[in-house]
């Protein structure tokens, strides 16, 4: 053992006896704790003890412990330097027992209160003590204002700290929270001066963590502390445009609430950059100045100016702990390493990470696993940009790191969205590397893809002339390989400057073009490599939705003078199917995948030994073009078929046949099989591909999509927003997937904030129209999807225009019977009837008559869309256009064609025979229903059970079939699911309407209960709730009661967001109902009774 090591442990055990002997047990977590706080106390002037003795001990007996410690090692021990004069002088040593009197109150070191528990703060009434510090105490108080109970930190200067340079801080702690207002900086509620003359501050009460010890909590990844740490950069960027420094930036000044969102507090040391006469009390800054060694810059440690660099350098430090687990303190104390001054050097973090794990490997496979990483990667990582943007924060000298918050920011966002960072030198293959990485998925498209054009052109130049010698290609191969490698970086990817690429100023597109462009000259005229470069190229465009461009290339490699073989051609036809319907020529895809059947056909034995999975492909095009056309029932079919076909082969298919059977399953209103269909797809698309794969994004859009049919609306707004935010990331803002992911996102916003829908429906058309076209189906979409949020929103002269201009649209688009300009003219219809313009509606309805009439004279009609129009013939169109024997056959049709599978159509049928009478044959069909998941969030189909029940006199039978309806939801449903309450309050009005009025008020009290407890109690849930009651308590005679819930109700639904007009007139008509039966009560309760004597 060295000198040094055995003084170490001497030291160790003189400290272990030393406090031991003192009376108080030691072990070893307190032990840590006591010697961790000496070496702090080594390094602060003791003024600062107690206030560090409160931050690390939260027992008051541990701090008077820790400071009479303090006083016999730092006062007394002769290893303290001889240049730390403070520690020497006689007034150090004589307000040393002063300041341990702040927290015990007598000689002997009992844990008594240094200040008694005030009973108010201004308006607030103390409720108990958070905490202490150097600068005073914090207590949790409580107000009333406007009837709500409010609760906030109330923090009160100490009493023994009542000098004018000591309150001076105070108060411009105090100011400059008054000033800032962010979401990241815990606000300021109320100030003033308590009894006593002391002043005092409330602050809004967090109920977070260190961002440290939240983060390990919560398990989150690398990526995901970044995001969390960019709340931290942009709440100390706010501050410091507010020209304010915090000098105290540590975990335990950095909270995290369980929601992930970050609060600044603190700010007991703050400066503003520009100091006021009025804050010069007295002394410099060195003298006056404290701050946690832990995480001071060094300029802080040497006494000298701060400045926002201060704060940039403490980034970084809470940066290295949050990344690695292991504290920049704690990491250089384990190198040994030091800088000048004795200020620790800290190691570089991967480093750190090697002695960690010298010292302890299996806690670095938990700290990596906490990550959601290994080891190994966590290493790379921090080897990395990682690491170099923690190397440029923690520089030593103010002036070398970054200027600025925001830098630190950009650069934290450029390595998520892998693009090159500013800390990482630069050169042409980092440049060419992170264009790669940035778009991994989209750039197999432009980087890999690219490189792929070299596989590509071998690939056929072998198909075409097998004959040739292995060696003779193999030696073509190899030369067109790196003649086309050699293009990517030097000439292509190469030619990027550094600013270009950091600033993605080259989209893929361009990016692309200009590979169509410089390939052909950089490869000569050699016709084969032309084609093969052409139709990889094609590929890239399809991917990137750009089905013109792909156009013109296969026109291209058809032009070029070569004969490609059997296969060749198939690929180029194959690939201009696809372009034709990406760009809605659908009758000319059809025709080439007819052709390309024929020729399977046509290839005798050996291509009918090939088996179906030959036809997969074609059956893939066939089936899209179907979807698009409307034909979903059809579209289900080849995929279903073409799935069995695949089995567990071509992994890529396979889930391309997925995706689109879940689409169609969507377009047939079958969500539940839909949802359990994407996450399992989602999840093998995550392991095998990653999250930024364009096919794992377009998955999970499409599970936003299922998620909101299902009733799921918070969870798929949350799900929309991730992945617009990682479409737009990765794809661009204008990439086909980006917009549909976005027009997801509008739909999801409509059921929370109409505006927001309304902005971002706009936004959609502009860029649709700007990439494609305003007559892209997309951008009429978008148009279409806007007038309905307008018309949500009252604004119906802006939604007519819309919806008008959107139909005329399809028609010319898409055609005139396809499901979009249906949809379209039957939103305008119902748009017309709002506005009270029958005649116009009524014009509608007739032609949407004749459109439905026309689909059922098809020889094979879509079930679907059969089945819609019977129910709009039925039950939907006004009374004098409704035919039940029309309505009746088309429903009965569409059954059979969907094969009884059909949520819908089944749904459609049972309700159709109840408008027409046949009760049993509904209960039947009813029953039915409820065997498919749909049944659990379809608000309809308990409407048409209590309209049946009442109807048939079999109350029982429908009650029994809402209670399973109750049942599959506590089985299925999130317990904060707004279906809990709709069950409740459906029974209500089942029992309401038997006239069985105690069962129907339990019920209706039990749907207000749940919707306050699953929605909270302003939420148009818990409003209908309230007004079933009252509907309950109108029929029991018991008005006041009644009127009283009405108004609540009312009361309620006005204090929602737009949208709730319709709503709060419905509750209007019941409050006039029950008025009207009051008087009618009050003129029986007169007539019956007798006359006065």
């Amino acid at each position: 053992m060295s000198h040094s090591s055995d003084r170490t442990h001497d030291r160790e055990h003189d400290q272990r006896r030393r406090t031991a002997g003192a009376g108080r047990p030691v072990g070893p977590e307190a032990f840590a704790r006591f010697s961790a706080a000496l070496d702090r106390f080594a390094e602060s002037p003791p003024e600062r003890w107690p206030e560090i003795a409160a931050k690390v001990f939260d027992d008051d007996s541990e701090r008077v412990w820790a400071l009479r410690l303090a006083r016999e090692e730092l006062l007394d021990d002769e290893s303290v330097p001889a240049d730390r004069g403070p520690l020497r002088s006689a007034s150090a040593a004589e307000l040393l027992p002063e300041l341990v009197g702040e927290i015990s109150g007598d000689e002997d070191g009992e844990a008594v209160s240094g200040d008694p528990l005030p009973a108010t703060l201004g308006d607030f009434r103390v409720l108990h003590r958070l905490g202490s510090g150097g600068m005073g105490e914090v207590f949790l108080g409580v107000r009333q204002r406007d009837g709500f109970e409010q609760r906030a930190a109330v923090k009160r200067m100490g009493p023994r700290r009542l000098d004018a340079e000591a309150e001076s801080r105070f108060r411009r702690e105090r100011e400059i929270l008054a000033g800032l207002e962010h979401p990241g900086i815990a606000r300021l509620i109320d100030g003033g001066v308590s009894d006593d003359g002391r002043p005092y501050y409330a602050m809004e009460l967090i109920d977070g963590r260190p961002i440290t010890e939240a983060c390990d909590d919560q398990r989150l990844t690398l990526e995901e502390r970044i995001e969390v740490f960019l709340q931290v950069c942009d709440a100390v960027a706010a501050a410091h445009r507010h020209l304010v420094l915090h000098r105290d930036l540590k975990p335990a000044n950095i909270l995290m609430t369980a929601e992930r969102r970050i609060k600044l507090v603190d700010f007991g040391i703050a400066k503003p950059l520009v100091e006021r006469p009025e804050d010069a009390v007295g002394g410099s800054e060195s003298t006056v100045l404290a701050f946690t060694p832990e995480y001071a810059a060094p300029e802080q440690r040497l006494g000298r100016a701060t400045s926002t660099a201060t704060d940039i350098y403490a980034l970084g430090l809470v940066l290295y702990e949050v990344l690695i687990g292991i504290s920049a303190h704690r990491a250089s104390s384990d190198s040994g390493s030091s800088g000048p001054a004795s200020i620790p050097e800290v190691p570089e973090a991967h480093r750190a990470l090697d002695r960690f794990e010298t010292n302890a490997p299996g806690d670095l496979a938990e700290l990596a696993a906490r990550r959601g990483t290994s080891p190994g990667r966590l290493r790379r990582e921090l080897r990395g940009d990682l690491g170099n943007i923690l190397g440029v924060a923690l520089r030593p000298e103010p002036g070398e790191r970054y200027p600025s918050v925001e830098a630190l920011n950009s650069d934290l966002r450029a390595y998520l969205e892998r693009r090159p960072v500013s800390a990482t030198r630069s050169n042409a293959w980092y440049r060419v590397r992170k264009l790669t990485e940035r778009h991994r998925w989209t750039v197999a498209a432009a980087g890999v893809a690219l490189v792929a054009l070299a596989l590509g052109a071998v690939g056929t130049l072998s198909q075409r002339d097998r004959a040739r010698s292995e060696r003779d290609r193999a030696l073509e191969a190899e030369a067109e390989a790196a003649a086309i490698n050699r293009f990517l970086v030097e000439d292509l990817l190469g030619s990027l400057s550094p600013g270009e690429a950091a600033a993605s100023q080259v989209s893929l597109g361009e990016l692309t073009d200009q590979a169509a462009r410089r390939l052909r000259a950089s490869l000569g005229e050699t016709p084969e490599i032309r084609r093969a470069i052409h139709l990889r190229l094609a590929e890239i465009y399809l991917e990137q939705g750009n089905g013109p461009a792909a156009l013109e290339q296969i026109t291209a490699a058809s032009a070029s003078a070569v004969s490609p073989d059997e296969e060749g051609e198939r690929r180029a036809a194959l690939l201009r199917a696809r372009a034709l319907v990406s760009v809605g020529e659908f009758d000319a895809a059809q025709e080439i995948v007819d052709r390309l059947r024929r020729a399977r056909v046509a290839g005798g034995e050996a291509a009918v030994t090939a088996g179906r999975k030959a036809d997969v492909p074609f059956d893939l095009i066939e089936a899209e073009i179907l979807r698009q056309r409307g034909d979903w029932f059809r579209a289900e079919q080849l995929l279903r078929r073409a799935i069995g076909e695949l089995g567990s082969g071509s992994r890529e298919q396979l889930q391309q046949a997925r995706g689109q059977l879940s689409a169609v399953l969507m377009e047939q209103r079958r969500a539940p099989e839909a949802i359990e269909l994407l996450r399992e797809l989602l999840e093998q698309q995550t392991a095998e591909l990653g999250e930024d794969h364009p096919d794992t994004l377009l998955t999970s859009n499409t599970l936003t999509q299922a998620l909101d049919r299902a009733e799921h609306r918070r969870q798929a707004l949350e799900n929309a927003e991730r992945t617009f935010e990682r479409a737009r990331r990765v794809l661009g803002e204008d990439h086909p997937q980006t917009l549909a992911s976005m027009n997801r996102l509008g739909i999801a916003q409509r059921d929370f904030d109409l505006e927001r829908a309304a902005e971002t429906f706009r936004e959609i058309a502009i860029l649709a129209t700007r990439r494609f076209g305003e007559r892209s189906p997309r951008a009429i979409t978008a148009r279409m999807n806007e007038g309905v949020v307008l018309a949500d929103l009252g604004r119906y002269a802006e939604a007519e225009e819309l919806y008008r201009e959107t139909h005329r649209l399809y028609v010319e688009v898409l055609g005139e019977d396809h499901p979009s300009t249906v949809r379209a003219l039957s939103n305008l219809e119902s748009l017309l009837r709002r506005m009270e313009r029958t005649a116009d509606a009524d014009r509608m309805v007739e032609r949407l008559i004749e459109l439905g009439r026309s689909e059922a004279r098809k020889p094979s009609p879509d079930p679907t869309r059969l089945s819609d129009f019977a129910s709009r013939l039925a039950q939907r169109f006004p009374q004098r256009y409704r035919d039940l024997d029309e309505a009746l056959e088309y429903s009965l049709r569409a059954e059979e064609l969907s094969g009884g599978r059909s949520f819908a159509v089944q749904s459609t049928l049972a309700q159709i025979r109840r408008i027409r009478g046949e009760n049993q044959e509904a209960f039947e069909a009813f029953e039915r229903v409820l065997e498919s998941p749909e049944a659990v969030y379809t608000f309809s189909l308990e409407r048409d059970l209590i309209d049946l029940g009442i109807d048939s006199g079999d109350v029982a039978r429908a009650e029994r079939a809402l209670l399973r309806i109750q049942q599959l939801r506590a089985e299925t449903r999130p317990p904060g699911d707004r279906l809990h309450s709709v069950s409740h309050r459906r029974l209500s009005e089942l029992y309401r309407r038997a006239e069985r009025l105690d069962a129907a008020l339990r019920s209706a009290h039990a749907a207000v209960e749940r919707a306050e407890r699953c929605c909270a109690a302003q939420s148009a849930e818990a409003a209908f709730a309230v007004q079933q009651r009252g509907r309950v308590l109108t029929d029991l005679g018991r008005f006041d009661e009644a009127r009283a819930a009405f108004d609540e109700a009312i009361d309620r639904l006005e204090s929602l967001p737009e949208g709730t007009t319709r709503e709060v007139e419905e509750v209007r008509e019941d409050l006039d109902r029950m008025e009207r039966a009051r008087r009618a009560a009050s003129v029986g309760a007169r007539r019956s009774s007798p006359p006065d004597a």
